[in-house]
């Protein structure tokens, strides 16, 4: 029996070391400013109430978005850039799985918490009145950038409940009219701004204009059969005021196609490419990064659609084996180091997590903030046992 309990406890250790995560050295804010990012310094620094689960910030008011939990109970932080807070919110509910969104100009919260394919979404205003709550199966509700309607993430359901869905602040569904999209089963849409939308229909990429709930259609891209993006549209297809990105793994063998596309605003590729980018970021309006996983190795490339020219950025970051298919959300590249503010899973115990890899030697290193950039400043989150950190970094 002994020999037994040895034997396995012997091949559970060799399997722990095989399968073991490389461990890198934690540093933190202030060795990270200094030694990585050193034209940033701290403007201001709070301590949040709650446990960290989730951040946004809006694009054009710069209000910084933060949920916590405490107590089992929902709490919403809202804060303007330069960090005052404007207003805290308690939700009488538990949550799980949360995520949130604002919209550009900051007039529109929804707090999603996603519990066993029922994903209950709070919609608020800027002042933190709550609108209207939605419970959905598993559809996360987005707003439009000015906050005026808002839509299902996923879009579209087949069977019975076919279409777009878009509500307004009362929580209303809008009457849709100037196309017919009960036609299709699998349709993805994304608003680029008020008034434009880009949307992925069987075969086809459609671009339409948007106006009081008549959708005109602007133009249309036809796929190949074999051309599939549906399921991954949410994630991966990403807007700079230039260009538009999808990128998804699904392909048949039956036939040569493009896993990657790149699209101009008046229906032109771009671009193609035969990889698959499990996470990118838009580095510039015209530059995005680019990590793949595949077959042919893990890598990182630069995608330049001016020359339309691709060229590898760095050797691949030793991310997590668990996430290595999708590792990060944002990227943000200094002269010293690049920043991977990394994508955490629901059942992950800290949500906030980035990988720094310096650009001197190659080290690689991992801090417990998340960070986004907005204008000039840098907006970092770390999650503590019972609080938050809110960190705000200026250019010096």
């Amino acid at each position: 029996m002994k020999k037994t309990l040895s034997l396995i406890l012997l091949t559970f250790f060799v399997y722990s070391l095989i399968n073991s995560e490389e461990v890198y050295q934690k540093i933190e804010i202030t060795e990270l400013l200094e030694n990585f990012i050193p034209n940033y310094e701290i403007e201001n620094r709070f301590l949040i109430e709650g446990i960290g689960q989730a951040f946004a910030v809006a694009q054009e008011s710069e209000d910084i978005l933060v949920v916590t939990e405490s107590d089992s109970l929902i709490k919403i932080h809202l804060f303007e850039n330069s960090g005052k807070l404007l207003w805290e919110k308690t939700l009488s509910t538990s949550g799980y799985n949360l995520s949130c969104s604002i919209s550009n100009n900051g007039s529109a919260i929804i707090i999603t918490s996603n519990f066993n394919e029922r994903a209950t979404n709070y919609v608020l205003d800027r002042n933190g009145n709550t609108l209207f709550e939605k419970i959905l199966k598993d559809i996360k509700l987005k707003p439009t950038p000015n906050g005026k309607y808002f839509y299902e993430e996923i879009g579209i359901m087949a069977g019975r409940r076919r279409g777009i869905y878009i509500y307004n602040r009362k929580g209303e569904n809008i009457q849709l009219t100037g196309y017919n999209f009960a036609d299709f089963e699998h349709i993805r849409i994304k608003f680029i701004n008020n008034e434009e939308v880009f949307a992925y229909m069987k075969n086809q990429f459609v671009f339409y204009n948007f106006e009081d709930g008549c959708f005109t259609q602007k133009w249309s891209y036809s796929l190949l059969k074999e051309e599939y993006f549906g399921i991954h549209f949410k994630d991966h297809a990403l807007m700079s005021p230039n260009y538009i990105f999808v990128s998804s793994p699904i392909v048949s063998k039956k036939a040569p196609q493009s896993k990657t596309k790149v699209l101009s605003y008046e229906g032109k590729l771009i671009f193609s490419d035969d990889i698959y980018y499990g996470s990118a970021s838009f580095l510039t309006n015209d530059r995005i990064l680019g990590y793949s996983n595949t077959n042919k190795g893990r890598f990182l490339n630069i995608i330049d659609f001016n020359t339309k020219q691709t060229h590898k950025y760095a050797e691949s970051p030793q991310f997590e084996k668990n996430r290595e298919n999708n590792p990060f959300n944002n990227v943000l590249i200094f002269d010293k180091s690049t920043l991977y503010s990394i994508r955490r899973f629901p059942w992950d115990k800290y949500r906030f997590s980035s990988l720094i890899v310096s650009s001197v030697d190659n080290n690689h290193y991992i801090s417990d903030y998340s960070f986004i950039k907005i204008s000039n400043r840098i907006i970092a989150l770390k999650q503590y046992t019972k609080k938050t950190e809110l960190v705000l970094l200026k250019r010096k």
